[in-house]
């Protein structure tokens, strides 16, 4: 039997999907402080074993590296320039997903319809993978929590745009930090 993983933006989200996609008793748990749901349903005509899971928004941030982190040890000036490294936002979001995707066939990602939930939707195909490189990687596009629309989007699943994503991570790689964004309003002197 396949092993389908879903994955919600958001708790809340997840636990709407479960409740409309089961077609058996919904078992959770929650080793790291994130809910799986799992259960049997249908996918693409097929009774699979379900893992419905959740991230709390973007997996990774950004941050400069470590020789540029302590600002006041560095002119400020080098930080345009600095290094920027990716840094995990939550270890037990991401321990979750790893567990959660071991074992799986395919990965349906349920994230936010816009260019943010491609790019975390891109994050978590990146765990994911790392653990289970041949996953069949898919995106559900929904606009409301009922099992009508969640149903509507399990059978038009599309992939994910990657387009979309790079979208995101070109701003945020281009984009000053708050900080510098907050000294260039900062009246010259002159």
């Amino acid at each position: 039997m396949d092993c389908i993983i879903a994955v919600a933006e958001k708790p809340s989200i997840a636990d709407a999907i479960a409740k409309a996609l089961a077609s058996s008793p919904i078992t959770t748990r929650s080793a790291t402080g994130v809910r799986t749901h799992e259960f049997q349903g249908r996918y693409e005509g097929r009774q699979c074993e379900f893992r419905v899971t959740s991230v709390l928004g973007h997996c990774f941030s950004l941050d400069f590296a470590e020789a540029y982190r302590d600002w006041d040890a560095c002119d400020p000036a080098e930080l345009w320039d600095a290094p920027v490294v990716s840094v995990p936002t939550s270890g037990g979001v991401l321990k979750n997903l790893r567990e959660t995707a071991s074992g799986g066939d395919a990965l349906i990602l349920f994230l936010d319809c816009d260019r943010e939930g491609e790019a975390i939707g891109f994050e978590v195909i990146d765990v994911c993978t790392k653990r289970r490189p041949r996953l069949r990687v898919r995106r559900a596009r929904f606009s409301a929590l009922i099992p009508a629309d969640i149903h509507r989007a399990m059978r038009t699943l599309v992939q994910p745009d990657k387009n979309a994503s790079d979208a995101v991570a070109c701003l945020l790689y281009t984009s000053p930090s708050p900080r510098a964004r907050t000294r260039s309003r900062m009246p010259s002197s002159a």
